[in-house]
């Protein structure tokens, strides 16, 4: 079962673009290692973009759990959803409405390009390492302290010399390094079952 994370919405912090342009939303998780999503109030979507209220009100009732948070008074939504909604604009034939469509983009790649989040990703990615480590040796400790050392998951059986068991992060490290260091997302299992799971690029440096 993929692990999920949690918005505190509670740690919001405004960050502007340009003087007109769409204020966004960051917002931390509930997770070990330091990480975020921007958002946009709702509100606002048709004010920076070319989607309709309409539009914009229908998106968010069809758009999967964790697209949209409620705070307060506040619907926000996760950028990433509003750039996808956007991007059929772009090539409206209404020049008007891609113009704008072109605007909103700009908007967001000022956002990528932000020096202090950038800097803060980085410091994370830095941590990722060592709090995987150490989230994977207290979880065996305490798999240990309740009879199940060295007991696969998996199988139940328990690991040998030849076959010992490890500790396995579902989704894999590389692909979420923001859950790297949350319990829920570790398994021990054999290194034989281990090795299926193709964790090869798992020692590789964690890119922002």
């Amino acid at each position: 079962m993929m692990t999920k994370v949690k918005p505190l919405p509670e740690t919001q912090k405004a960050i502007s673009t340009s003087r007109d342009g769409a204020v966004f939303i960051q917002i931390y998780t509930d997770t070990k290692i330091t990480n975020s999503n921007i958002y946009i109030e709702a509100n606002n979507i048709s004010e920076h973009s070319p989607l309709t209220p309409s539009e914009v009100n229908e998106l968010i009732v069809d758009s999967p759990e964790g697209i949209v948070i409620t705070h307060n008074d506040q619907r926000l939504v996760k950028l990433s959803a509003v750039v996808k909604w956007n991007d059929p604009k772009l090539r409206d034939i209404d020049p008007n409405v891609s113009q704008k469509a072109r605007l909103f983009e700009s908007n967001v790649e000022e956002i990528n390009h932000n020096k202090e989040l950038i800097d803060e990703r980085v410091v994370a990615s830095e941590t990722v390492k060592y709090k995987s480590k150490k989230a994977k040796r207290d979880y065996r400790k305490a798999r240990a302290l309740i009879g199940l050392e060295s007991t696969c998951e998996e199988t139940g059986k328990l690991g040998t010399k030849d076959d010992p068991t490890e500790i396995h992060h579902a989704p894999r490290e590389q692909d979420s390094p923001e859950l790297a260091a949350e319990e829920s997302t570790l398994k021990e299992i054999l290194r034989s079952l281990h090795k299926k799971v193709k964790h090869g690029k798992d020692n590789e440096p964690f890119n922002s």
